[in-house]
């Protein structure tokens, strides 16, 4: 794209930033500390107001300067709650119980698509993300995060165990759901942080990883296990993006500015979506859950072998060819489906032998720079060593990832048209409470001045 309209499109997105979260921002400083101070539950209805409203103005800003599908899918058997008509009530549960998921992390605008998906599947009223400590630095954004009860966390467990604890806490404390939002890897997949994955791999007798990072797992274990009284669920996503291959390295070929103010962006987003009950499918004890943890981002790795290879997840049918399209004014459709033959087997990655997991309590977060690579357009292919496996211990690889199972499947399809209106409309009632505020003070000080001259008359 010309430098020209680069500098437009970047133009055109800070103006329509500003213009429409600044003002709710500064209603949000306003209002948040009151309501602090007379009744927490107020705070708790406000911060479900506002991350539906921020989850509106993500929608409408995604679909008008990086237009796109998410093609939702997932195994029948992770869900027992389908519609008469056959369809999946994928997120019902989390709009009324506290549920965590967890999500392998492809590039930076990972949490927006899950933002849309909260909006459109009405669970970003109580979405909350943890994130690394630099998104709380971002202006206006990153205050408004935080005042949303976002978890800001600064890859030393050390420091970052405190501050979790205090709003895991504060979660627990609230009678509200809470729909709490996990990056086990703890940053994006790039050949920098790929390559300590794989060095941390071979030196604990792991096999190493292609398409995801070895998940950390002192953080994920401790906020699940936190909030395992008010927890239900865990939602597995695994997360690809369409215009890539088993080389690239989506970071680098999706960087975030690029897909604002150059165009770049992925046109499908496929989001493999799994259900797991809480409390008989996540291990209690810690080493349980490290080998659970370990054993779905293996899985992960696998399923998105599969959807680079194929363009779509194991178990959706090609032929598949007339999707359900969503209006932005639905929030659920009848899926199609097909049907094959159930596969009952569930195999292990590999054995309880096999596993040095003393030293994975701490992850890889501290061998991992906080530095971001240069962005670039093009797509960069992840090298790892061949010989690297040739050291690692691991007994079975044969994992099952769903290629014979019941698959619904849904589209999302935005109507740009209906988001902007919608944005327009909602954009009357700060601007008119800030011109009411500034009219209030512009009187008090007019008021004042008079008053002071009567005073000095006398």
């Amino acid at each position: 794209m010309h430098p020209v309209f680069v500098y437009i499109r970047a133009t055109l997105l800070v103006s329509w930033f500003l213009v429409c979260v600044v003002p709710y921002v500064i209603i949000l400083n306003i209002v948040h500390p009151i309501l602090s101070f007379f009744n927490p539950s107020y705070t708790e209805i406000m911060q479900s107001f506002f991350g539906h409203l921020f989850g509106l103005f993500i929608v409408g800003t995604m679909d008008l300067f990086c237009p796109y599908q998410i093609i939702l899918s997932g195994k029948k058997s992770s869900f027992n709650n389908i519609s008469i008509d056959g369809s999946i009530n994928w997120f019902d549960l989390a709009t009324t119980n506290t549920s965590v998921a967890i999500s392998n992390h492809q590039i930076y605008s990972d949490w927006l698509y899950i933002w849309v998906l909260g909006y459109f599947k009405n669970y970003d009223y109580f979405l909350k993300f943890v994130a690394k400590e630099g998104i709380r630095k971002i202006p206006v954004f990153g205050r408004a995060l935080g005042l949303l009860d976002f978890l800001f966390l600064k890859r030393s467990w050390n420091e970052d165990k405190d501050n979790l604890k205090a709003m895991l806490d504060k979660y627990n404390s609230t009678s509200g759901p809470k729909f709490v939002t996990i990056f086990p890897e703890g940053t994006t997949v790039n050949p920098k942080f790929m390559k300590i994955s794989t060095d941390y791999a071979t030196a604990n007798n792991l096999k190493p990883t292609k398409h995801v990072l070895l998940p950390k797992t002192s953080g994920a274990y401790f906020i699940i296990n936190s909030l395992r009284n008010s927890n239900r669920h865990i939602y597995n996503f695994t997360i690809g993006y369409s215009g890539l291959d088993s080389d690239s390295c989506p970071e680098y070929s999706y960087p975030i500015f690029g897909m604002f103010s150059k165009g770049i962006y992925p046109r499908k987003v496929h989001i493999h979506v799994e259900r797991l009950s809480m409390e008989t499918e996540i291990p209690h004890d810690e080493d349980g859950f490290n080998k659970w943890l370990l054993d779905e981002f293996y899985k992960k790795d696998k399923m998105l072998s599969y959807f680079y290879k194929n363009g779509k997840f194991p178990g959706i049918p090609s032929e598949l060819s007339s999707p359900i399209h969503l209006s932005s004014e639905a929030s659920s459709s009848i899926s199609n489906l097909k049907l094959y033959p159930r596969n009952s087997v569930e195999e292990q990655l590999y054995s309880n032998d096999s596993l040095t997991l003393e030293n994975r309590l701490n992850g890889i977060a501290d061998a991992q720079s906080d530095a971001e690579p240069s962005q670039k357009s093009d797509s960069i292919p992840i090298t790892l060593d061949s010989n690297v496996g040739n050291k690692v211990t691991y007994v079975n690889t044969d994992i099952d990832i769903g290629e014979n199972d019941l698959i619904s499947n849904e589209t999302l399809n935005p109507k740009i048209r209906f988001f902007i209106l919608k944005i327009v409309l909602l954009l009357i009632i700060p601007y008119t409470f800030i011109y009411l505020v500034l009219l209030w003070l512009w009187y008090m000080i007019v008021d004042l001045s008079l008053l002071t001259q009567y005073v000095m008359t006398i």
